[in-house]
């Protein structure tokens, strides 16, 4: 099976502590790209994890090089305007929570990836973890009574690097 190329949008700390390494892990994934909008960043995830291609822009990044996927990983008011440029160019999309900052710009988000017929990705990685898992399974099973509210703390630690 050929691999899957994935090129990253934002070289910050979603990307270097969590994407990349969780990619690293998959044989199936090669991440051919990176790009931020600190071309340094950027340079420094490639060099890092040996990714063979860095731009300063998504859209440049897009005309250089073939990707299937492109993995969504910028700061927040950055979702919607990558997404859009990589749904245009016909490129599956992997977006980090949330989707985009306003409910008009995740709007044009879905617009824009149906009218390119490419899938699109919501990463909401807690959904999968297992105490969420077994949490929903309780609820389905009914072994809460009626559920009026529902009240949900997260607490998480990143170690950086």
């Amino acid at each position: 099976m050929e691999k899957l190329k994935v090129g990253i949008c934002g070289a910050g700390n979603i990307a270097i502590n969590a994407h990349l390494p969780g990619y690293q892990k998959i044989d199936e994934i090669e991440v051919v790209a990176i790009c931020d909008i600190v071309i340094d960043r950027a340079k420094a995830a490639a060099e890092k994890y040996n990714i063979p291609g860095y731009f300063s822009s998504v859209e440049e990044m897009l005309e250089k090089v073939d990707l299937d996927i492109v993995d969504v990983c910028t700061w927040n008011d950055g979702h919607a305007p990558c997404t859009i440029a990589a749904a245009r160019a016909g490129k599956h999309v992997i977006c980090e929570k949330p989707m985009s900052t306003s409910l008009s710009e995740a709007k044009r988000m879905l617009e824009e990836v149906e009218k390119a017929g490419v899938k699109f990705m919501l990463a909401v990685p807690n959904r999968w973890n297992p105490a969420n898992m077994a949490l929903r399974e309780m609820y389905d099973n009914g072994e809460f009574g009626e559920v009026y509210l529902w009240r949900c703390t997260s607490v998480y630690c990143r170690l950086l690097p």
